[in-house]
Parts: structure tokens; C-alpha cells; sequence
């Protein structure tokens, strides 16, 4: 007798074992049972070609009651009229089994067994910023920043939303996001000495402990510093000119990206070919290019209305009660004008939202200070700007990470193809403006604007098609869908159709 041999035989016996308790007669002799299972039309081809059942429809064969002796059969498969090879029973139940104590014991692959993120995960983090800003020994600072970090790990590897992998990506950007504006405060910036709000004479770093943490929890919830001496740049102007007037055109806003983000949503999980980006079953030639045009215009909007919306609802509930900072005027607009993104750089520094620029301006001028080089010049800026990139790569990976396998790192690719990009397109301007090309004419801006549309167009599907190859296309920011529920039916026909 070879191993084979005995290895199928030792399977045989532990298999009628199985049956014969589970038959609940486990003193009875029965012989041999096989049985055959009917495929379903999914698994035809698979148990035809001898492949076996699948752990579906073997996990189904336990909750049926057990056959009768005499209604143990074989069944003719509907693909033939000659009898299909039995399969022995004992080999059904050792795959159930297999399946009972996955399913007891957490073992499936599918089981998520992160905690749901806590209620204290943002303000811990919050709290962690205010306690190493005021703390001045340093030795006492590194101990409590490799703490903080340890937290850190913490929150993003052992916490998931339970929302979907949308949600688990954007938590763990946001948590990288406020890890690096904790070194940025604690290392970097020293804002309880540089700092000045509306013209105060005395620096926050004189007041008493409790009122420096107050301060820094302040900055915080100013990113960009509005309302600040170190305010950055390009901020957009307030167009409210009193507290009503602000809430007025923010109920407005709060619409407008309310429905906007509805419609985008609702394009991407009602549109068959939104989840086949990035495959070889998107269509090809000029209809997949225009195809992928709206496919790719509904995930721009989906994020930027997803961020208008909840810039929106906290400024709106700030101003209206008081609590954070009530002063309208420092709630400036999140986007700049649309019109500025003639170029990648004014894009990202004009257009898209400041909100982490302060940190990775911070962060660039320290490492070109380290590397000596010269303050003004075209290499000082590619570095900057290269750190810039580099970081938010991380904060985004970071966020890949949370949302689970597979990772891929197309975030990181994404942002700093991005880097790149504006590298390239800031060396092309410079020699543009040797050669003698004046800049900002309306010639320059439309090849401008064909420049910007054309890269997000190529570079922008590394990120969407990643996005839906984790079914991300499918995840919901909003609890509801309005559109979807009262929109006419030509609105749902037009998102459904395809070129």
C-alpha cells in the first residue's frame, strides 16, 4: 500500500465517521454513501470538467436536511445524457468542516478584524499636537513624540471605519495628514514664538499653559493660517461682508455641492462602464476615450464636491454657534477660481485647497536650509516642491494602507508623477521665458488649459483606476441619494447609457 493509498483511505473512514454522527446514529453500520450534487449553472462547467463543488455549494449540502437511503442517487447532469462522476460524501463534509470552523473562528479571509475607529481618534491626535507644542524640554518632547508616533501606528493599523474602503482611505490620510502637522508643530514651526493673530502684540508663548494649548488647538483648525502673521498666499478672498451674508451664501454652497456630489455619485454606480476602468473591457478607439472623459470628470467632482460639502457644513456650523472660530471672515473659500489652473503648479497653489501647504512648505524650507541651496532659484524651488509632493504621496499611501490588499501604491505614483510633472513644466517656462515667450498672454493661457486637461487626463487614471479596482465607484459619501430616488426617468437612462 503506497501513501496514496492510505491517505485516501484514512479520508474515507474519517469522512463516514462525520456522516454518521452528524446522521445522529452513530451506532448504526451504513454503507458507503455517495452523492452527486446538481451544478448550478455557475459551477456547471467546474463540476462537469471534475473540478469539484464549490465551499458555496458545499456549505449549503450541511443546511438540507440528510437524505433518505433510498433518495440517494446519482442525477443525470442537464449537459448530458451519460451519468456524471459521484462524488463521495465524505469529501463534501470534509470541506464543510473546513468551512464551520473557518466561519467560528474568524478565520475567513473576507473577516475584517480591526476595531471600528473610536470616537477619540481625531481629538487624540488634536490633543497630542497641543501637549508636544508647549512642551519645551526636549528630551521630554522626543519621549512624547515616540509615543505619539507609536499612536500613531496604532490608529492606522489597527482601526477601520466599517464604512466601505473609500472611508478607511480617506481616515487614514486624514490621520497621516494630522501626524505630520504634530511633528510640523512640535519641530519645525514653533508657533507659540512666530505666531501673531490679528495684530496681538504679545506671543502666544507668554500666556499661561492652558491658554497656549487653546492657541495651538486654534491653528489647528486654521490650516492656512487665515487671519494670521503667517497667513500663506493665494488665499481666496471673502466674499460675505457680514455674518448673515456669509451664512446666506453658505446654505447656497451647501446645495449646490450637496446635489453636485449626489449627481457624481450616482453617474459612477449607475454607469456600467464606470466600474470596467483600467480593464480590457473598457471600450476602445473614440467612443472609450469619451467614455472615460465623464468617467473621469464624475471622480474629479465626486472629491471636490465631497470636500466643498464638508468645508461647508463646518464653517456654516462655526459662524452659526460660535464654538471653534465663529469669525466668518477667516472662513475664506476651500477652492480658488477655476481660471488660475493654467499651469500644474497654479493648480495645485491657486485652485485645489490649502490646507496641508503650510506643513509642506515648512518641511521643504527645512530641507533646502540642510542642503545649503540658494534661496529664489529654480533648483531651491523643484526641491521644495519636490518634498511637497513627496509627503502628501506618503499621507495618501498611508491611506491606501488603512483601506486594505491589495496594495498597489498608486496613490504614491499618482502624487509624485504629479511632482515630476510641475518640475518639467516649471524648467519648460523657464526657457520659454529665455527664449523671449511672455508669459500669461491668452495664447499661452488656452495651451494652458489644453496642458492641464491633457495631463489629468493620463496621470489622473493611475488613482481612478485604482479607486475602482477596489470598488471604491460604488462607496457612498452621502447617507441618501436624491437623484437617484426622485430624479425623472430619462435623468437615470442618460447616467445609464453609454456612447
Amino acid at each position: 500500500m503506497n501513501i496514496r493509498t492510505a491517505t485516501k483511505n484514512s479520508r474515507t473512514r474519517a469522512g463516514i465517521w462525520v456522516a454518521k454522527r452528524m446522521r445522529g446514529s452513530p451506532g448504526s453500520r451504513q454503507p458507503r454513501l455517495t452523492r452527486t450534487m446538481r451544478p448550478s449553472s455557475s459551477d456547471e462547467s467546474e463540476a462537469g470538467s471534475g473540478a469539484g463543488p464549490t465551499f458555496a455549494s458545499a456549505r449549503t449540502s450541511l443546511m438540507r436536511p440528510p437524505l433518505a437511503p433510498d433518495r440517494i442517487r446519482r442525477v443525470q447532469s442537464p449537459a448530458s445524457a451519460a451519468p456524471s462522476p459521484a462524488i463521495p460524501i465524505h469529501h463534501v463534509l470534509t470541506v464543510d468542516v473546513r468551512v464551520l470552523v473557518q466561519i467560528r473562528g474568524g478565520g475567513m479571509s473576507s473577516t475584517d478584524e480591526r476595531a471600528l475607529v473610536p470616537w477619540w481618534a481625531y481629538p487624540s491626535m488634536s490633543l497630542f499636537t497641543m501637549v508636544l507644542t508647549v512642551t519645551e524640554p526636549v528630551p521630554l518632547r522626543l519621549f512624547l513624540t515616540a509615543l505619539a508616533m507609536n499612536h500613531v501606528r496604532t490608529l492606522l493599523s489597527s482601526y477601520h471605519t466599517g464604512d466601505g474602503a473609500f472611508q478607511d482611505y480617506t481616515y487614514g490620510g486624514a490621520i497621516s495628514g494630522l501626524a505630520l502637522a504634530m511633528l510640523v508643530f512640535a519641530w519645525l514651526l514653533d508657533p507659540l514664538r512666530t505666531s501673531r493673530y490679528r495684530g496681538e502684540a504679545v506671543p502666544p508663548g507668554q500666556y499661561p499653559l492652558f491658554k497656549r494649548m487653546y492657541y495651538v488647538g486654534c491653528m489647528l483648525m486654521s490650516p492656512r493660517a487665515t487671519g494670521w502673521n503667517r497667513q500663506i498666499p493665494c488665499i481666496p478672498p471673502s466674499t460675505a461682508h457680514s455674518r448673515g451674508q456669509f451664512l446666506r451664501q453658505g446654505i447656497l454652497t451647501l446645495i449646490t455641492s450637496f446635489v453636485g456630489l449626489d449627481l457624481a455619485q450616482s453617474y459612477l454606480q449607475l454607469q456600467p462602464l464606470a466600474s470596467l476602468m483600467g480593464t480590457d473591457a473598457f471600450p476602445t478607439g473614440w467612443r472609450g476615450h469619451a467614455m472615460r472623459v465623464l468617467c473621469l470628470l464624475a471622480w474629479y467632482g465626486s472629491h471636490y464636491f465631497s470636500l466643498l460639502l464638508a468645508y461647508t457644513v463646518l464653517s456654516i456650523f462655526c459662524v452659526a454657534t460660535g464654538i471653534g472660530n465663529g469669525n466668518y471672515d477667516d472662513w475664506r473659500p476651500i477652492f480658488g477660481k477655476h481660471s488660475d489652473a493654467y499651469t500644474l503648479r497654479r493648480f495645485w497653489g491657486r485652485t485645489w485647497h490649502q490646507n496641508l501647504r503650510i506643513y509642506f512648505s515648512t518641511c521643504g524650507r527645512a530641507v533646502t536650509n540642510a542642503l545649503g541651496l540658494k534661496k529664489g532659484s529654480l533648483g531651491t524651488s523643484c526641491a521644495r516642491l519636490l518634498v511637497a509632493f513627496t509627503l502628501t504621496a506618503i499621507i495618501h499611501d498611508a491611506g491606501e494602507t488603512v483601506a486594505g490588499p491589495p496594495h498597489t501604491g498608486a496613490p504614491l505614483k499618482f502624487f509624485l508623477a504629479h511632482g515630476v510633472g510641475v518640475v518639467l513644466e516649471d524648467v519648460a517656462i523657464h526657457l520659454a521665458r529665455r527664449a523671449g515667450v511672455k508669459a500669461a498672454t491668452v495664447w499661452t493661457r488656452w495651451l494652458g488649459y489644453l496642458w492641464v486637461a491633457t495631463w489629468w487626463y493620463f496621470v489622473g487614471q493611475i488613482l481612478v483606476n485604482w479607486l475602482v479596482l477596489r470598488g471604491m465607484n460604488k462607496d457612498r459619501t452621502l447617507p441618501f441619494s436624491l437623484v437617484q430616488s426622485y430624479a425623472p426617468p430619462v435623468v437615470i437612462q442618460m447616467m445609464q447609457a453609454s456612447l
